[in-house]
């Protein structure tokens, strides 16, 4: 990507950042879109596999929408497993195509079909994104991520895939680690055990989330845990991974964790929540809604001709979007949601001082 285009595509970026502070912004920049429910694995935190995936949205779906919605400047692309879709580049293609100021495009996998997603991956990498990040998810140790998984073989699998990401220096990868129930007994060993594996790792490539409850992305069941455990786990983590901030992401995450705290003691978001008219997420019927954690449909992108300005700008999806807005939502703190949400509120004089 030449110079002028970087200059531009982050330009974009920064003004709708700034816009959405102001409650200016005129569409959404960020998208989390589920372009499959299929998957090859059976995860305990995850009940996705469960669905049957019919009439998901076709390729030529898909490319008329990003034809058509082309203001994007984050897309996370999310399953399922979406590398189990054939045509996952041309997807990424169409992205590439018709999205012409995409600052981020963030794929999670399981990492269980390694030479696809490395085949795959190469090419992707060829398109050119500014920011083309992968993060491989891994919950555990040998013993405990497999049975996470319910597959004897899916830590191996997902642990060559990395190291083989790993090998293109035009790529960031990570391990994408959640914390839930049923690892958080042995969290405190979790690099340790993987350094077993990855010798050169450090804490800087693992990217840590808290386990939520997500009817529409995920279909799991919420479960009651012990906060002050996780308080603690995400708290040593912290000062583990040893923050530098070398970039807005690091800082973005430093933010969101400090807040995990904030959140798992009050049951609410930190910062005042803007989805629905920043972001939104799309599952692979098409229905949308206002994030992951708000299971509500705002509208279906086939009865709306592809057009997602039409759906946000409904009467009932605005008055949804004001709910969420005065905290009258489920109330989450998924980064899916909250990268976006500290954004809008850095401008303004919020509560960005975390609970230590």
């Amino acid at each position: 990507m030449s110079l002028y285009k970087k200059i531009r595509t982050y330009s974009t970026f920064s003004k709708n950042i700034l816009l959405s502070a102001f409650d200016m912004l005129k569409y959404p920049y960020k998208l989390t879109f589920a372009i499959t429910s299929k998957c090859n694995l059976r995860c305990k935190t995850c009940s996705v596999w469960r669905r049957k995936p019919v009439n998901e949205l076709s390729y030529e779906e898909i490319d008329r929408f990003f034809t058509i919605n082309n203001y994007l400047n984050w897309i996370d692309l999310t399953g399922g497993e979406i590398f189990l879709r054939k045509d996952l580049l041309d997807i990424t293609k169409s992205i590439k195509k018709n999205v012409k100021n995409v600052v981020m495009l963030h794929y999670p996998t399981n990492g269980f079909l390694t030479e696809r997603i490395v085949e795959v991956t190469e090419k992707i990498v060829s398109l050119d994104f500014p920011n083309l990040v992968i993060s491989v998810s891994v919950d555990g140790n040998k013993d405990i991520h497999n049975e996470m998984r319910n597959n004897e073989n899916s830590f191996q699998r997902c642990i060559e895939t990395y190291k083989e990401l790993k090998k293109n220096k035009h790529l960031k990868v990570y391990i994408g680690c959640t914390l839930s129930p049923f690892n958080i007994d042995q969290f405190g060993n979790f690099f340790t055990d993987l350094k077993d594996y990855i010798p050169d790792l450090e804490y800087s490539d693992i990217h840590l989330n808290v386990y939520h409850y997500s009817e529409s992305l995920y279909s799991n069941e919420p479960v009651s845990f012990d906060k002050d455990k996780f308080v603690d786990a995400v708290s040593d983590f912290i000062k583990r991974k040893g923050f530098v901030f070398a970039n807005p992401i690091v800082l973005l995450e430093y933010i969101y964790l400090k807040n995990v705290k904030n959140y798992l003691l009050n049951n609410q978001s930190p910062f005042k929540c803007k989805s629905g008219k920043i972001s939104c997420f799309i599952d692979p019927l098409g229905n949308v809604y206002p994030c992951t954690g708000y299971n509500v449909i705002m509208g279906n992108l086939r009865e709306n001709n592809y057009d997602l300005l039409k759906i946000l700008s409904n009467r009932d999806a605005l008055l949804l979007c004001e709910k969420i807005r005065n905290g009258k939502c489920p109330q989450c703190w998924t980064p899916c949601e909250a990268y976006q949400s500290i954004l809008s509120n850095l401008f303004i004089r919020r509560k960005i001082n975390a609970v230590d």
